[in-house]
């Protein structure tokens, strides 16, 4: 599709206020790019991070919302002039600054597992660790696996949505101590979805 014109002619005549806003207010380390012209620009006017790279900016920019407390719209199901119906889904905003895990544990022991139970996790290396929280823990056990799903909540400036993180969770039935067990399961992360 097309920009908006409207959208477009307030974001170039802005865009120099809106560069030192995110430099000043939120501490966004853009600086100008000396001896690059921009495909279709008349002037060297671009503005990057320190190594050039777009995922450091996106980083910074994310980083920037979290500490405004500004939610981030991942998914618009709507645009102006839509029917909406009650009910009906209209976006999808995430929090990127808790996270959510989802492992599969053996049913055999999804009755011990309980919501609030903490979790130790690690990376794959082994080399960071963090502590996270059973949230939800899913009823339904998957026929072809003998599985069910459970649910962790993680908060760590340093965890970054898709990051591979291992989990070791225990589960400890308070009149059936032998029937503790240790799981450990690795799975990627989420940001938390917020409804």
């Amino acid at each position: 599709g097309e920009a908006d014109p409207i959208i477009v002619k307030l974001c170039t005549e802005t865009s120099n206020e809106t560069v030192n806003w995110l430099r000043e207010a939120h501490k966004v380390n853009l600086n100008l790019i000396d001896g690059f012209l921009y495909p279709g620009h008349s002037n060297m006017r671009m503005y990057g991070m320190p190594n050039r790279s777009g995922g450091e900016l996106m980083a910074a920019l994310s980083a920037a919302a979290e500490t405004a407390g500004v939610d981030i719209l991942t998914e618009a199901l709507v645009s102006p002039g839509t029917l909406v119906r009650a009910g009906q889904k209209l976006g999808e905003f995430i929090d990127p600054s808790v996270y959510e895990m989802e492992v599969a544990i053996s049913a055999a022991y999804s009755d011990l597992l309980k919501v609030g139970n903490a979790v130790s996790l690690s990376n794959l290396e082994h080399t960071q660790s963090y502590t996270g929280t059973v949230i939800r823990v899913n009823g339904k056990i998957d026929q072809t696996s003998q599985t069910t799903n459970a649910y962790i909540q993680i908060s760590d400036k340093n965890l970054k949505e898709g990051m591979y993180l291992e989990a070791d969770l225990i589960a400890k039935s308070e009149t059936e101590a032998d029937r503790s067990t240790k799981a450990s399961r690795s799975s990627d992360l989420g940001a938390m979805r917020k409804k």
